[in-house]
């Protein structure tokens, strides 16, 4: 039962660590596309094309996509840890290894 409990716990967290690495990727081409939106918009402000609402707009958008794009980070190295200490990995902080506590009781 305990190694059943143990496979179930590994397999929900490669499946987290897997959606936040796609959801990264996603988020990072959403960054990558608005700020070269943001770049145009500057360019087109700058030539007299568009107003300086456009530009904030294009900066509020490049900034809420950044910041989506760290928080997925953040999940994804949750995932990533919660995958470790499901498979039993041990930690090497500062040359002393750390074994997560065991589900068995």
């Amino acid at each position: 039962m305990n190694d059943f409990i143990r496979n179930a716990e590994s397999d929900l967290a490669a499946a987290t660590a897997n959606i936040g690495v796609a959801e990264s990727q996603a988020l990072r081409a959403q960054v990558k596309t608005t700020q070269e939106t943001l770049a145009l918009s500057i360019g087109s402000y700058k030539d007299g094309q568009s107003s300086l609402p456009d530009v904030l707009d294009a900066q509020r958008s490049a900034a809420t996509s950044q910041a989506s794009l760290a928080q997925a980070v953040k999940q994804m190295a949750k995932g990533y840890l919660a995958l470790n200490v499901a498979i039993g990995s041990r930690y090497n902080f500062g040359g002393a290894a750390i074994r997560p506590n065991s589900y068995e009781h």
